[in-house]
């Protein structure tokens, strides 16, 4: 069935990818805060495969009942995946979003080939496997897909909130970093405790971490794939504002759960501060469509030129509902 899947993936069109999309996207997202992790584990192989599980099978075209049977074949071996790799800057955590995939297909395909789950599976994985959340979840008529968001910078999101800081600082210093004496981020606790990683030794330990994200933004401007690669991974003055920061928790953030940043510096030609609650590629504050654009062809290249990037861009955002899936997968 796989195989069958995958030769017919032109006969599918855009509305019907779309659909499947927003119905996996409100599972996982209803899942992810249900299901919360217990501390040492990595979110990515986890709960993320039942969200696909539920995608894959609205596009094969399962019934409802079907659809639930797959997220309970998906709940029965959704893996225990280890934070472990990112602290050790080990690139092993790059295949954990490619297993959720893999099991979430696997599951629909079971589901529609008659294999059956456990009724209830997912809730007996919440009260044994998982810290799960007394809190109850949104209703069916909420969209969380609407309160989604892209991220603008090439690093974890907990790390957006003190480099949109960062940035905001460098502009009124004009790119002068030789003068930064002290640096001090005060932050919500779950960011220290996911990106709280120092003096990163490998990309993905570097993606993780708070202070490298901000050092970055304030040498360079920007936090992008270049950031992450020679020369600029190991520049000396990146390094040094790394070595500077202090990462403090910000316990009113903290209590409240609410996410956001307040980055002070210390300069010789005085301090600078700097506090932000909300960012770019939040769902209040989107992206607009020319950053978006932006970001696909700065990130493609240079595999893909600029124009064809662009094209396939201008194709996805403005496709009919009944466009061919192959057909704009062509264009790129």
């Amino acid at each position: 069935m796989l195989a069958e899947c995958e030769a017919d993936f032109h006969r599918y069109i855009a509305g019907e990818f779309v659909d499947a999309f927003v119905l996996g996207y409100e599972v996982g997202a209803r899942c992810g805060a249900w299901l919360r992790i217990r501390p040492g584990m990595h979110v990515d192989a986890n709960w993320p495969a039942l969200g696909v599980a539920a995608g894959a099978a609205r596009l094969l075209g399962l019934a409802p009942e079907a659809i639930v049977q797959a997220i309970d074949i998906a709940a029965c071996q959704l893996a225990t995946s280890l934070y472990l790799p990112v602290a050790q800057g080990r690139t092993a955590r790059n295949t954990y979003l490619g297993h959720s995939a893999s099991l979430g297909l696997q599951a629909a395909f079971a589901s529609a080939a008659g294999i059956d789950a456990p009724e209830g599976a997912l809730a007996h994985y919440a009260a044994n496997h998982a810290a799960a959340t007394a809190q109850p979840l949104p209703d069916a008529s909420t969209l969380l897909l609407r309160d989604a968001y892209l991220k603008p910078f090439a690093a974890v999101r907990h790390v957006h909130y003190g480099a949109t800081a960062a940035r905001a600082i460098r502009e009124r210093l004009a790119g002068d970093t030789a003068g930064i004496r002290r640096i001090v981020l005060t932050v919500y606790e779950e960011a220290i405790v996911y990106c709280g990683n120092r003096a990163p030794r490998t990309p993905i330990q570097a993606q993780f971490s708070l202070s490298f994200g901000l050092a970055a933004m304030l040498r360079f401007g920007d936090v992008d794939p270049s950031v992450y690669a020679a020369p600029r991974f190991d520049d000396a003055e990146l390094r040094r504002l790394e070595a500077l920061v202090e990462l403090e928790v910000d316990a009113g953030l903290t209590a409240r759960r609410e996410r956001g940043a307040t980055l002070a510096l210390t300069h010789d030609g005085g301090t600078h501060e700097e506090s932000v609650t909300t960012i770019a590629g939040d769902a209040q504050n989107p992206l607009d469509r020319a950053n978006l654009l932006a970001k696909f062809t700065h990130y493609a290249a240079p595999s893909v030129a600029p124009a064809r990037a662009q094209a396939f861009c201008d194709g996805v955002l403005d496709a009919p509902a009944g466009t061919a899936l192959g057909a704009l997968w062509q264009r790129l």
